[in-house]
């Protein structure tokens, strides 16, 4: 073993004994050739700074040497940024998108969020409205005595589906029992109610999934040509499955609210935290997914529809909270730090989100542009003529946002939380039933404007001009014999101004067009005519009346007394009815001053129509003028060209003739020469 121990080390002594003589004899070497070479100055190749060779002091130890050149070149080594330009310059883009994200994202959340509105307000307020004309439009049917046409518009009879669905759904939540539903869930634990949370977060995705197809379903069902083969189960199954979808998902947003409430109301506020956290999930597991523009297009309206449906929740919950509490406004300041930080930490996980999102995945924040004009196009399509879908129901397919489920919890929270007695109570509802109806109004003109806008600017204009799809001959067949008997009023419009753009002059008024015209301008706007008959009568003989009725009653002709008799709560009534009459001028003026600044719009608007109109029409003369100048410039320039290759074609002859014939006195004609006379020798 001692033996074999010593061999080993004696091997181990010779290797290194060569190694040194080895870089002895390589030292050597180069020192040779530095001198040799002569040269005075050396690029040192790990730093920047340059040494004469001359006076360079070597160490005997080649160990010693690279060691201080390391430190050396550590100590003074630079680099240049500019030599990889792209890369840095990509990284500096990266992090000005990642800054541009907040204000891109918020941008399209806030128009997302005023079109959820939209759609949520035209639930209550205009709604009611279609479903009460199309009941009297089916009321008044047999009488009107219209033949040919059907009994309901397809929109109108979708009106009247949705809203006995609601009707139906409304009375089926009264059984269910708010206060008992509460203490169960106040009852359970934080871990058990954390995960009920997450399991109706997802439950509700489901369903928004699966609800709009059941609708949409059951549309297509009730308004779908009689005269085609039957391929479903009838309408009455498929009205019986919405009933069931609308109710079963407002109940889940029901115990959705109500496990909001409870974190609300819990002492420690652990659970609040719990959920809250909750929202930060979500960025571990959708920051680190390979996403495409078109799947965070999905993202996005999935989170606008979130905010959305989560604000209407923290209003559910406040609802809820002022009840208990019988309406105390300082209890609203003890919810009101909850309730933005519940706000602030949706928006930030929002933000950081998508921040990273777009980052990872090398997208530009201009994306959100055009995910807004996107949305914008969806609300100005679904205004042309010739839309196939109404606007609700556009972003229900869009943003996976279903206002009914919603609505009917809204609803059914408000009317068990707010008491109505008497007459001021009344009055109150229906104030505020016309305030709604103003603020949808407002926020359709303001929408709008802006969705044409963005249209405008991400040149979609031409799409809007398109015709939508249709899946067979046979339906578009049978829509136009549907409509074959109606009339637009539109078209009407549209026809006048084509062909009167220049006005009429003199007699033409006479002509069987223009009479044409006039009887039916004159017939669709009838109702306009009587209305404007009554008022001025109103306006004129009203006075009249009440002076004659005055001075009768001062000449004691008319009977009654002379004296009033004034009631405990005249007062009262006095007051009331002033403060409801100033209340109706204020309604009353402000909706003046909106339909007098989208006059003044649309006035604008018009005129810049006419300019443009002018502008082209000027240039499409231009262009008529031009364009025979230029046809006789093209017919000369044939001239020239035909003469020219005419001519060509006359002097082919004899410049192909001596082409040949000098070919053949080089070739031809020798060789023929030598056979004449090798035969003539012969």
């Amino acid at each position: 073993m001692a033996d074999s121990v010593a061999a080993g080390l004696a091997d181990e002594n010779e290797t290194e004994n060569e190694d040194k003589e080895r870089e002895k004899r390589l030292f050597s070497g180069v020192r040779k050739t530095e001198e040799q070479a002569a040269a005075s100055d050396l690029t040192e190749t790990l730093g920047f700074y340059e040494r004469k060779a001359k006076c360079k002091e070597r160490k005997s130890n080649v160990s010693d040497l690279s060691l201080v050149r390391f430190i050396s070149a550590e100590l003074t080594r630079g680099y240049f940024l500019e030599h990889n330009e792209a890369k840095y310059t990509e990284r500096r883009e990266k992090v000005y998108t990642c800054l541009r994200i907040p204000k891109e994202l918020e941008k399209l959340m806030m128009f997302g969020f005023f079109l959820c509105l939209d759609v949520f307000l035209y639930v209550f307020t205009l709604l009611p409205l279609r479903v009460l004309l199309a009941l009297m439009r089916l009321l008044t049917l047999p009488c009107c005595g219209l033949s040919g046409s059907r009994i309901l518009q397809p929109a109108q009879v979708c009106d009247v589906l949705k809203g006995v669905i609601m009707v139906l759904c409304y009375f089926m939540m009264h059984y269910v029992d708010y206060s008992m539903m509460y203490h169960m869930i106040r009852g359970q634990s934080v871990i058990k109610l954390y995960i009920i949370y997450n399991m109706l977060e997802v439950a509700d995705r489901l369903f928004s999934s699966f609800g709009q197809d059941i609708l949409d379903a059951l549309y297509w069902t009730a308004t779908e040509p009689k005269e085609r083969k039957r391929a479903h189960i009838g309408v009455i199954p498929h009205f019986f499955m919405a009933v069931l979808y609308v109710f079963l998902h407002a109940i889940l947003i029901m115990v959705q609210a109500t496990t909001l409430n409870v974190a609300f109301n819990s002492h420690n506020k652990s659970l609040l935290t719990i959920m809250m956290s909750n929202n930060f999930v979500e960025i571990k597991g959708s920051v680190f997914k390979k996403f495409e523009k078109n799947n965070l297009f999905q993202m996005s309206n999935s989170d606008i529809k979130e905010r959305f449906t989560n604000y209407t929740l923290l209003l559910i919950v406040c609802l809820r909270n002022m009840e208990q509490f019988s309406w105390n406004p300082d209890h609203l300041w003890v919810l009101f730090p909850d309730v933005c930080m519940v706000i602030a930490s949706e928006t930030v996980v929002d933000i950081v989100k998508h921040a990273f999102i777009t980052k990872f995945n090398d997208i530009t924040a201009d994306v959100y542009s055009e995910y807004r004009a996107s949305l914008a196009f969806d609300l100005v399509s679904s205004r042309q003529k010739n839309a196939y879908t109404d606007y609700s129901d556009s972003v229900s397919r869009r943003m996976g946002f279903i206002p009914l489920p919603l609505a009917l919890v809204l609803i059914r929270v408000v009317t068990s939380s707010v008491k109505i007695q008497g007459s001021l109570s009344i009055v109150c509802v229906v104030l505020f039933y016309l305030g709604m109806i103003t603020l949808k109004v407002l926020n359709s003109i303001v929408l709008l404007g802006k969705s044409c806008m963005y249209v405008k600017e991400a040149n979609m204009e031409e799409k809007l001009f398109q015709n939508p799809p249709s899946a067979a001959p046979s339906r578009a067949s049978s829509r136009a014999h549907r409509t074959k008997h109606t009339r637009e009023p539109a078209d009407l419009i549209v026809k006048m101004v084509q062909q009167n753009m220049g006005g009429i002059k003199g007699d033409d008024y006479k002509k069987p067009e223009n009479v044409v015209l006039l009887l039916q301008a004159i017939y669709y706007e009838l109702g306009f005519i009587v209305l404007s008959v009554l008022g001025l009568v109103f306006v004129l003989f009203m006075p009249v009346v009440g002076l004659f009725f005055c001075v009768c009653r001062c000449c004691e002709n008319c009977g009654g007394e002379m004296h009033q008799r004034q009631k405990k709560n005249g007062d009262c009534l006095k007051g009331f009815y002033m403060a409801t009459l100033i209340a109706t001028s204020v309604f009353l003026a402000v909706g003046v001053t909106i339909a007098y600044a989208a006059n003044q719009n649309i006035t604008n608007q018009i005129k810049s129509t006419r300019r443009l109109v002018s502008s082209n029409i000027r240039d499409l003369k231009s262009f008529a003028n031009y364009t025979p100048v230029q046809i006789d410039y093209v017919s000369a320039q044939y001239t020239t060209a035909k003469n020219k290759v005419l001519s060509d074609l006359d002097n082919i002859g004899n410049l192909l003739g001596g082409q040949i014939h000098n070919q053949l006195e080089r070739e031809v004609v020798p060789a023929l020469d030598n056979a004449l006379r090798m035969t003539a020798g012969a």
